[in-house]
């Protein structure tokens, strides 16, 4: 049984065009955020302007993996068939955070794709799906990820999104991962767009009974960043972590906004994200763990780490717990440093000059993010482009 993302009484969006006109709707009855709107606090809000990507990006896919194996189905056809699992949370979910009209801006474009992948019940996946989302040119795209995990499935799944060097693109992305119960996914969603790019980021996730989903968030490109992550958590005993790692360099702002939202009891949610900026490099994280009335036996936990490689860099962290419940254990809480002189000496005591030593430690820093990936490969993966990151930005 796959709970209900929302009120039962939520519209059901049921084709693709019936899922441009409502974001046309929403875009219509949605302002552009304001230094009023506590969902973009601290947020340079110069910087997400549309502005300037009136034209199309073009966009191009590559998969590595078993997709022969997973049942793909384009937009129309998967509203179609699970409206009532996905439009809710296309609705109401995405976007939620404060990008509502970022969102809808992208979902009314007829420059938006997207697909929706079906892993049948029972099915384990031993080698990851991976898709490459590239984007091209100077302008907008958009592109919706739907993701329903039948009951008793496994799989990893990994999307990077990527731009060229030369080109400035406007990306729009969402992703609604649902999740059946005794299902075990993880879904890794990476970036390298380039230096000149923006990017909007929602994720919502519904995970059922006894269900095991962990999200894995990575930015390593893009001159600004709006991330929003959200989970419903209302079957009895699924567990949800939420990770995260930024590497920002000079110039760079990364945005993020979260929420555990625990409807009922008995459930395990972990967020953990790390921030590790360079330069004048900029850092906004806002979570909110809300324990709604009678979710007793809640067990969930939020942190966010922020590593400052300069006198310049700043980090705004916004931890925050909503509490209706007994019998709960809830904790929250953030931290801001520069690199302890104690690890670079200890490594500068060993031989390695200094720089060396800071980037060592930096990429202790990541590690501990890429590393619950849980895959070798993809940890390989990811390790590389973290590693060339460093060395781009440093």
């Amino acid at each position: 049984m796959i709970p209900a993302v929302l009120d039962p009484d939520s519209v059901v969006i049921r084709s693709l065009p019936e899922c441009r006109a409502s974001a046309e709707e929403r875009f219509n009855l949605a302002a552009w955020p304001t230094r009023n709107d506590q969902t973009w606090r601290f947020a340079d809000l110069k910087r997400n302007t549309v502005e300037g990507f009136a034209a199309a990006a073009s966009v191009s896919l590559e998969r590595l993996g078993p997709w022969d194996q997973v049942s793909r189905l384009d937009l129309d056809t998967a509203l179609q068939l699970h409206g009532n699992l996905f439009g809710p949370a296309i609705e109401e979910n995405l976007g939620s955070l404060g990008a509502a009209r970022h969102l809808a801006w992208g979902l009314k474009s007829e420059n938006f794709g997207g697909e929706c992948w079906v892993i049948g019940e029972g099915q384990r996946l031993e080698t990851p799906l991976s898709l490459g989302v590239r984007a091209s040119g100077h302008g907008h795209a958009a592109w919706l990820n739907l993701v329903l995990v039948k009951s008793g499935s496994s799989a990893i799944i990994w999307e990077n999104l990527s731009s060229a060097t030369g080109d400035s693109v406007y990306l729009v992305n969402g992703t609604v991962l649902v999740v059946e119960d005794g299902a075990d996914v993880t879904f890794v969603g990476s970036q390298e767009l380039s230096g000149t790019s923006k990017l909007v980021n929602c994720l919502h996730v519904v995970p059922g009974a006894e269900a095991k989903v962990r999200d894995i968030r990575v930015n390593l490109g893009a001159e600004w960043v709006r991330q929003e992550v959200s989970a419903s958590l209302a079957a009895a005993g699924a567990k949800c972590e939420l990770f995260g790692l930024s590497l920002a360099g000079a110039g760079d702002e990364i945005d993020q906004r979260t929420l555990q939202a625990h409807a009922s009891g008995g459930i395990y949610s972990n967020l953990l994200y790390k921030n590790a900026l360079f330069g004048d490099a900029r850092s906004i994280f806002s979570g909110l763990i809300r324990v709604d009335a009678g979710a007793h036996q809640t067990d969930a936990f939020q942190s966010c780490r922020n590593l400052l490689l300069s006198e310049d860099a700043e980090a705004n962290a916004m931890p925050g717990l909503e509490i209706n419940a007994d019998q709960v254990r809830c904790s929250h809480g953030s931290t801001c440093s520069q690199i302890d002189p104690e690890e670079v000496f200890y490594l500068r005591a060993r031989g390695i000059p200094e720089a060396a030593a800071r980037h060592l430690v930096t990429l202790g820093f990541a590690h501990d993010i890429v590393s619950r990936v849980g895959n070798e490969w993809m940890e390989e993966q990811l390790s590389a482009k973290v590693e060339a990151r460093l060395l781009a930005i440093q």
